[in-house]
């Protein structure tokens, strides 16, 4: 009799491979046909690098949602704490005046590190990966997510410096504990916030501050607010 709990498990560990294997080979072909990176954007290339991004992360995404038929709320996206995201989000707002780059790629890089980078790996690693296999056992989501969320981080840096796959594995293999341990961070977040808002908005917070300090202190509070809200939430039950 098939076993739909390891059915489930081996169909998103396909899943996870089938998404690596794609965002090399997306990350492959723009370099091949001219990478354009964040530092060199202008109004001349600022196309190219936007449908780059967009076939890299968004594609992937939305095809995995039509493929699997997933509705946004499977995913963790909800409206649940409004209030600290929009504190979240307006202290990502600050890194962009802090950084003071009002250039066409100061604003490139205030979409791409919400959207293109905490947005694609949040919703691919702790809303399908982690939330999906959640059911077959917490610490196989937690493990299978946290593997591929570090896995990913290792693609682009191998292939612009031109690695081989011998050099990219062992790449990936260093990011394993990386993956794991943000992983977890990031999963805290969305189990006690409720919502994939939060750990993506402190991702990008983490990506886009211009200081570490900005960060950690943003993070602190983000965890000491959602403690503090499950504890009235538990004492309005009782």
């Amino acid at each position: 009799m098939e076993n739909p709990k390891k059915t489930t498990l081996v169909k998103y560990i396909i899943t996870g491979i089938l998404s690596v294997v794609y965002f090399f080979f997306t990350t492959k072909l723009s370099c091949m046909l001219g990478y354009v990176a964040l530092s060199e954007l202008d109004s001349s290339n600022i196309f190219q690098r936007l449908i780059s991004d967009c076939i890299s992360t968004l594609v992937p995404v939305i095809a995995i949602l039509i493929a699997f038929r997933k509705t946004p709320d499977k995913l963790g996206i909800s409206f649940k704490q409004p209030v600290l995201c929009i504190v979240l989000l307006a202290i990502y707002l600050l890194c962009f005046v802090l950084h003071g780059d009002f250039s066409v790629a100061g604003w490139y890089k205030l979409f791409f590190y919400i959207i293109f980078v905490a947005g694609f790996e949040e919703l691919w690693t702790r809303g399908l990966l982690y939330l999906q296999l959640k059911p077959c056992g917490k610490a196989a989501a937690i493990l299978v997510s946290g593997v591929f969320f570090g896995i990913m981080h290792a693609v682009v840096p191998s292939v612009l410096n031109g690695d081989g796959l011998g050099e990219m594995f062992s790449s990936m293999f260093s990011y394993l504990g990386f993956g794991l341990i943000g992983g977890l961070l990031f999963i805290f977040l969305f189990e006690m916030s409720g919502t994939i808002f939060v750990p993506v908005l402190i991702h990008a917070v983490m990506d886009f501050a211009p200081d570490p300090l900005v960060y950690i202190v943003t993070l602190v509070g983000t965890v000491v607010w959602l403690i503090v809200f499950k504890k009235k939430e538990r004492e309005k039950t009782l």
